[in-house]
């Protein structure tokens, strides 16, 4: 099955159309990951599946971002990536 993530809906729910991460952002929170990356993230589009780090950034990132804790998976595969 397929892991898709909500990184696009909780920014665009947050009122963001697009997003460019900075390469400190890359860098620094979100551990390394490549623009290309991330893009294929925001728009569930990669073949390789979130890695449980990839998840863990970006949920720190979010969580700090909102103020708040939010899954990054949608709910029907949370069980499957953080296994």
């Amino acid at each position: 099955m397929k892991v898709r993530n909500r990184v696009k809906t909780l920014l665009n729910e947050a009122g963001l159309e697009s997003v460019r991460p900075t390469e400190k952002l890359l860098s620094d929170t979100l551990g390394g990951m490549s623009l290309i990356r991330f893009n294929q993230i925001w728009d569930n589009s990669s073949k390789t599946e979130l890695s449980i780090y990839e998840v863990r950034c970006l949920e720190t990132w979010l969580n700090k971002l909102f103020g708040h804790e939010v899954e990054v998976l949608e709910p029907s595969t949370t069980a499957v990536a953080h296994g």
